[in-house]
């Protein structure tokens, strides 16, 4: 998992997610807290971003 608290704070808001719904609706995890995550936590991040796409898949 992640090792700073506030990061595995947003992990289990993010898991407690629809993932379903939110892909359904074109909605992805983005953003500076996203490439934080995915990158080692080499900083702190405390908000979570999402991208919405209203384009067709």
């Amino acid at each position: 998992m992640f090792e700073r608290p506030h990061h595995q704070r947003i992990a289990q808001v993010l898991y407690a997610l629809d993932a379903q719904l939110l892909r359904d609706k074109h909605c992805l995890f983005g953003g500076g807290t996203a490439i934080a995550l995915r990158y080692g936590e080499y900083r702190e991040s405390v908000d979570i971003d999402f991208l919405v796409s209203d384009l067709p898949s």
